[in-house]
């Protein structure tokens, strides 16, 4: 599976505040660091760094 099939991939990010899961595409996830959460307004952080060393393997 090639990186532009998978940026279309929705997954759930949990906030760790309020524990509200928000679908997020892996593409939007690849290239940024934080989002907010739509619940609480809290800034999640997200290690995009995950999704590029998973898809070297």
């Amino acid at each position: 599976m090639t990186k532009r099939e998978t940026d279309d991939f929705e997954i759930d990010v949990e906030c760790p505040r309020c524990h509200h899961q928000a679908k997020t595409r892996v593409g939007w996830i690849r290239t940024h660091t934080q989002l907010e959460c739509q619940n609480c307004g809290d800034i999640i952080d997200i290690e995009s760094r995950n999704f590029r060393s998973h898809e070297q393997r």
